[in-house]
């Protein structure tokens, strides 16, 4: 004897609590690709703002001399140089290298890739040259006082020191680098 099935509405077959149909499944696909690549590209940008802060620690970790110690180079420029800076035109130089070398042997301040020069002060008469030399492989913008220079990468400058009134001490800078030698200007 068969007994009759009852069907009663509270035995029925549970759903599954979460179910999505195809085109829902894409698109959860999809948000989470976009949240990977986003995810990826933020972290790349912060290794590399890391990669910079690093080498701008280890560049201006370097050991300074005892002169270098009197003269802080900073990355903000100062309250008063606020005046539009002046392009002076530079002749080329007809030396070789290895001649100006010579030649400017005690009047050069070299600049290496980080823009920290050899020599942090120097003292010269009004009118004097000297020898901007850049031994990095980008350019560089060197500034005297309130004029511009700009070095091709491992190329050099030969410039003529003026200021007025006298005697004057202009601050050098370096790129985006304030202050990073002096050069006392003597009548």
């Amino acid at each position: 004897m068969k007994l009759p099935q009852l069907k009663l509405p509270f035995f029925k077959k549970p759903k599954p609590p979460f179910q999505l149909n195809r085109k829902q499944t894409y698109w959860v696909i999809g948000g989470l690709a976009i949240l990977a690549i986003l995810a990826i590209a933020i972290g790349l940008k912060c290794q590399t703002s890391k990669q910079i802060k690093t080498a701008n620690l280890n560049a201006s970790a370097q050991p300074e001399t005892p002169a270098a110690a009197t003269t802080a180079a900073t990355t903000t420029p100062p309250a008063a140089a606020k005046k539009a800076p002046v392009k002076t035109p530079v002749k080329t130089p007809a030396l070789t290298y290895e001649e100006a070398i010579k030649k400017y042997a005690g009047w050069r301040i070299q600049f290496d890739a980080a823009c920290q020069p050899s020599i942090t002060s120097m003292t010269l008469k009004t009118g004097s040259a000297i020898m901007l030399d850049n031994r990095s492989s980008a350019k560089q913008i060197i500034t005297i006082g309130d004029k511009k220079y700009t070095v091709n990468s491992f190329n050099f400058l030969i410039v003529s020191v003026t200021a007025s009134p006298l005697p004057q001490t202009l601050n050098i800078a370096c790129n985006a680098r304030y202050n990073v030698a002096r050069i006392n200007v003597q009548p």
